[in-house]
């Protein structure tokens, strides 16, 4: 993923300075990342915007997910915009799962792993 108005080195300073120090920041391309390689996950901000790449990694993603586990999705907003394929994505795979789907701040996508 290119950064254009942020950078990983900005994410790891804002993490720290709101006291969170041992978060693992990957910068990849989503689809070629290997899942195999994550640890169990607790959370996970997911901000990827686009359809077809979000769409094949929430599965992958969802199953590191810990029993209690949350996935943050970026740009889900119910509402038209020019980045719903993540919103798409997001209520499509509610959907196949049976998760309720819930958006919070106007865009901010839920997945919650049940205990």
């Amino acid at each position: 993923m290119y950064y254009r108005s942020n950078s990983k080195t900005w994410d790891s300073k804002t993490l720290k300075a709101h006291g969170i120090k041992d978060a693992k920041i990957y910068e990849c391309d989503a689809k070629l990342f290997d899942y195999d390689t994550l640890p169990p996950v607790a959370f996970c901000l997911f901000d990827v915007d686009l359809y077809l790449p979000t769409k094949s990694v929430l599965p992958m993603l969802y199953s590191k997910l810990v029993p209690g586990g949350v996935i943050v999705i970026d740009d889900c907003s119910p509402l038209e915009s020019i980045y719903d394929g993540a919103g798409q994505a997001y209520r499509e795979f509610c959907d196949e799962m049976g998760l309720k789907e819930e958006v919070v701040y106007t865009k901010l996508g839920i997945l919650r792993k049940p205990l």
